[in-house]
């Protein structure tokens, strides 16, 4: 530590870098389930760490709140897992093609930094009802 007091408004030392969101995929389906973390830059306090899909909160019972880390230095970073199942009633319209993930960096009111990635939310394609018994049938010519 710095052995400093640090008031509660007091940011000692702003992180170093915005927050990164890793393992986002290229795509996801319904039914599958977007997981990621993001980590935010170094700083001293560590920033609370927020995720936002399509700019809403996500609820914390999908979020996974990690430690902080404590580098040598005093100096901390910030970790949140985010367990999200895509589920097709959370897609707003027949059109909409891409997902927004948004994680905030926030100490108290004096800083904030998001990074937002997208992802494409596709649509699988209709499955055909079979009438047939599976049974080939013979044709007759009379």
């Amino acid at each position: 530590m710095f052995g400093k007091h640090i008031s509660s408004t007091a940011i000692e030392v702003p992180p170093d870098s915005g927050p990164e969101i890793h393992s986002l995929g290229k795509a996801y389906t319904v039914d599958t389930v977007i997981d990621v973390l993001c980590t935010s830059g170094k700083s001293y306090p560590a920033p609370r760490l927020d995720f936002f899909i399509n700019d809403k909160p996500v609820g914390e019972h999908f979020i996974t709140r990690y430690p902080n880390q404590t580098f040598i230095n005093g100096l901390q970073t910030a970790s949140i897992g985010l367990q999200y199942p895509v589920k097709a009633k959370n897609i707003i319209s027949d059109d909409m093609s891409q997902l927004s993930i948004k994680c905030r960096a926030k100490i108290w009111d004096a800083y904030w930094q998001s990074v937002v990635q997208k992802t494409t939310f596709k649509r699988l394609g209709r499955m055909l009802e079979s009438r047939s018994n599976g049974v080939p049938t013979k044709g007759t010519n009379n």
